[in-house]
């Protein structure tokens, strides 16, 4: 799937993640790999990564699911297809819901 049908460009998404991740981490951004950019199908607004106390639609939401490793450890960022993507704690990480989805990397 090509950049320009997600939105905000894959090269963007991704590249925000990885600086995030860097700054969050302490991590040199050139040290982050993705191992892991999908297309998927959210089976909510919480967009796999709901909060304690929120409520949220309760529609498919397109959207992609990215997987930084560094040093080791995988970090996932979750995200609508047309914005910026956010990481997602492991103990609030939800599979997307539909099928494993389409890898664009």
């Amino acid at each position: 799937m090509g950049a320009s049908s997600i939105g905000e460009s894959l090269t963007q998404q991704v590249s925000g993640a990885v600086a995030d991740l860097a700054t969050r981490t302490g991590i040199a951004a050139n040290a982050i790999v993705v191992s892991e950019a999908r297309v998927v199908q959210w089976g909510s607004g919480a967009i796999g990564c709901p909060r304690d106390g929120m409520n949220y639609t309760q529609a498919i939401v397109p959207g992609v699911l990215l997987i930084l490793q560094a040093d080791g450890v995988f970090y996932r960022y979750h995200g609508r297809s047309d914005s910026k993507l956010s990481y997602c704690p492991p103990d609030r990480a939800q599979e997307p819901a539909y099928g494993p989805g389409k890898e664009f990397m």
